[in-house]
This record gives C-alpha cells, structure tokens and sequence, in this order.
C-alpha cells in the first residue's frame, strides 16, 4: 500500500511541473501524459486467458529536432482491476511535421514492468504505436493512437507472453 501512495503522489507532483521553453527550432523540453485502453491475449500452458489493461503514463524528455524525440516514462497498469503494475520506459518517437494542424506519428516503447505486489513477477514490454497529433498551438497538442502492447515474463520454468491491442490519448505539452 505505501508504495501505490508513494507511486501516486510522484505521478501526481510531475503532472504539475513547468516545462522550459521549447526553441523555436522545436528543440527542447517536451512532455507527455497518456491514458489507454487495451484488451489483451495471455498465451499459457493451458491456453489463452483474456484480460483488459487500463494505463496512464507520464513521459518526459528531449525533443531533438522537429521529428525526433526521445524520452523516459513511467505509469501504471491495471489489468482487470486486479493486477496493478507500475511500468518504466524508454520512448523513441519520430514526428511528420507540417503546417496542416493533424500530423502522423510513430512512437516505440521499450522496457520493464514491475508489479506492486511484492510477491509477483518483473516483466519486460514492448510497445509501437502509430496514431495521429492534433496541434492545438505551437507547444500543445492532443495524441490518439493505436498500440500493441507485448509482454513477457517467466514464471518458474514456464515463459508467458501476452499481446494487447488498444488505444492510446494524450497531452503533450
């Protein structure tokens, strides 16, 4: 339970946080949060089990030029309610910028996921997601996108893999 509180209250402190500016070049400081919907497909032993995923990240990083970013993340994952994990990310995001106001883009998540339970086991993810930006100005703008989430892990001597397929909104600022 102290940790979920602990969890909470640093996702809630960076919500609140003041970004530099962004040059006009569109280097600098770029920020995200990002809420998803997923339904997922677990292979075992037995066969398959279904589940649904709810997310919401928080990422921040360095906007190399106007089409590429790179950046660190971390959120929380609930898996049918029941199964809470926090996940921590590298994202690789490559923008199609433009003058028209919606503009395609294509982000990669890699890295590990930790479960809050302590006696559950560490994961790892992968997660691409193509969608489209909608620029609301210069430094603002909505994302929606569509993911597919992979996760794997090992459970004593059994290797379980899970797939997901959902959807992704966000903020960037």
């Amino acid at each position: 339970m102290k940790k979920i509180i602990l969890l909470s209250i640093m996702l809630l402190c960076s919500c609140f946080a003041f970004s530099q500016e962004r040059a006009e070049n569109g280097k600098g400081y770029q920020g995200y949060v990002e809420l998803g919907y997923s339904s997922s497909r677990w292979m075992v032993p037995d066969g398959q089990l279904y589940a649904r995923m709810q997310s919401a990240h928080i990422i921040n990083g360095y906007r190399f030029n106007p089409y590429f970013y790179m950046g660190a993340g971390f959120g929380f994952w609930a898996i049918d309610w029941d199964y809470l994990v926090v996940p921590f990310f590298l994202n690789l995001r490559t923008d199609i910028p433009g003058n028209r106001k919606v503009s395609p883009y294509l982000s990669l998540d890699l890295g590990a996921v930790f479960p809050v339970k302590e006696n559950d086991h560490k994961a790892g993810t992968i997660n691409p997601t193509l969608g489209a930006n909608i620029r609301l100005s210069e430094k603002y703008a909505i994302h929606v996108g569509v993911n597919y989430c992979i996760l794997w892990t090992r459970l004593s001597e059994l290797d379980l893999r899970a797939a997901s397929l959902g959807i992704k909104v966000g903020f960037s600022f």
